[in-house]
């Protein structure tokens, strides 16, 4: 059976076959040996009756009619046997067991013997001064029947118990697997776009209802990435369409020659540049967001690490003037994955550039083992109830690039473990500090 209900219901079958048979089994033996027990107590009990009536009588006395041992309100027919100091039968209930030979134990001995495949229960004494021997005895054929009885109404008893436990069982497994069916169909037909209310419910307390409720959290999680992923498309395919457009339109306006052609042409080239650093961008989000993607760990100089950024967005500053500082210790070596950390620098500095007045700033510190990356500029800050939305995918504020450098530095900062806040710089602008431990 491969279902989980097939397989609760086959073991609690077979625990309850196993559970009945050892119970009937060691039932059996108990009875078995106290029924004996019982009888031997009855059997040496109707010895000593006999052996009163010989002390004061003679063999022809003894009657088996009153030799019967009684068990349970059950009579069972008990015979008696006189063995000469040979073991031979000289006198006995059963005329035809006189002239034979029985292989009986000693004086005082209860005990079985077999006999042409009969097996018999016996106690034995002496009498007549020792020169004969009496012995009682009775087939143990007529109690094993009585214990048989016995084992059936057990038997019985313990079929009917098992089948109102299996039926309750039955009911129990039937209940317990019905919403895991459920939630297996619900999940067959899932699709991210559709909530999970289509998922079936359960007691939040039992182990079921809990698995069914993280089913509900992972489809309420995928269909809201569904719904960023979708609202990601629409923004990408914006933002391309808006490069493309004029594009687009400039190589026409050339071919109509209705725009100078170098006019058209600077457009051209400035809208293919930023359709290469947005795509390029966009790859370099779709690699950090790629779980499997190995960042190989290197010991470098983050001092170094900083002026290598600092001379990259230098022409950009330039352009408008903007000083860019970097100050830290003579060096600063780290262990660290450095292209991914140079991509924070260089996007946290190339913001900072944008946004600046007159001037920007990255510093390199560490307080014991904590490392921290801050980049200061003089512009106009970020509003406190944007601090966080200055992360998101392709959020732009006033004069803002592509939208894409926050987000790249915050996935790279989730990725190693580390914390990147926007706060206030000591000059009144955008303070973007990334902290991690060594």
């Amino acid at each position: 059976m491969r279902t989980i209900r097939g397989r609760l219901i086959l073991s609690l079958v077979l625990v309850m076959v196993f559970s009945v048979s050892v119970t009937i089994f060691l039932f059996s033996v108990y009875t078995n040996g106290m029924f004996k027990d019982q009888a031997r107590t009855q059997l040496e009990i109707q010895l000593q009756k006999a052996l009163e009536v010989l002390d004061g009588g003679e063999i022809s006395d003894l009657d088996d009619t009153d030799l019967a041992i009684r068990f349970k309100n059950h009579l069972f027919d008990a015979d008696y046997a006189v063995l000469n100091p040979h073991n031979r039968v000289i006198a006995s209930s059963d005329a035809s067991l006189i002239g034979k030979h029985l292989r009986a134990g000693v004086s005082g001995t209860t005990d079985t013997l077999s006999r042409h495949g009969e097996q018999w229960l016996y106690t034995v004494n002496d009498i007549d001064d020792k020169q004969l021997r009496l012995m009682l005895f009775t087939p143990l054929g007529a109690l094993s029947g009585f214990h048989r009885k016995w084992i059936a109404i057990a038997a019985a008893a313990l079929a009917a118990s098992s089948l109102f436990i299996f039926m309750v069982g039955f009911f129990m497994i039937w209940n317990t697997t019905r919403p895991l069916k459920r939630l297996r169909e619900a999940v067959s037909g899932y699709r991210p776009d559709r909530w999970s209310e289509a998922l079936p419910t359960a007691d939040s307390g039992s182990e079921i209802g809990k698995l069914i409720q993280t089913f509900h959290s992972m489809t309420d999680r995928i269909g809201r990435h569904h719904e960023h992923q979708t609202a990601f498309l629409h923004q990408v395919s914006h933002e391309l369409r808006t490069p493309l457009m004029s594009i687009q339109g400039y190589a026409m306006a050339i071919k109509d020659q209705v725009v100078p052609q170098e006019q058209a042409l600077n457009v051209i080239c400035n809208e293919s540049q930023r359709l290469i650093q947005m795509v390029g961008k966009l790859l370099e989000l779709s690699r950090l967001e790629s779980e499997s993607e190995q960042w190989p760990v290197q010991m470098v100089d983050l001092r170094e690490m900083a002026g290598n950024a600092a001379e990259i967005v230098s022409p950009l500053a330039g352009k408008d003037e903007v000083a860019i500082h970097v100050e830290s210790e003579d060096s600063m070596w780290a262990e660290v994955p450095a292209e991914q950390l140079f991509l924070v620098m260089l996007n946290l500095l190339s913001n900072a550039a944008r946004h600046a007045a007159t001037q920007a700033r990255i510093m390199i510190s560490r307080e014991e083992n904590q490392w921290r990356i801050t980049v200061d500029d003089d512009g106009p800050g970020v509003p406190e109830e944007l601090r966080e939305t200055v992360f998101s995918r392709f959020y732009k504020g006033n004069d803002g690039g592509l939208g894409l450098g926050l987000t790249i530095c915050r996935q790279i900062s989730e990725r190693m473990g580390a914390t990147l806040v926007c706060e206030v710089s000591e000059w009144g602008g955008a303070r973007f500090r990334y902290e991690w431990s060594a």
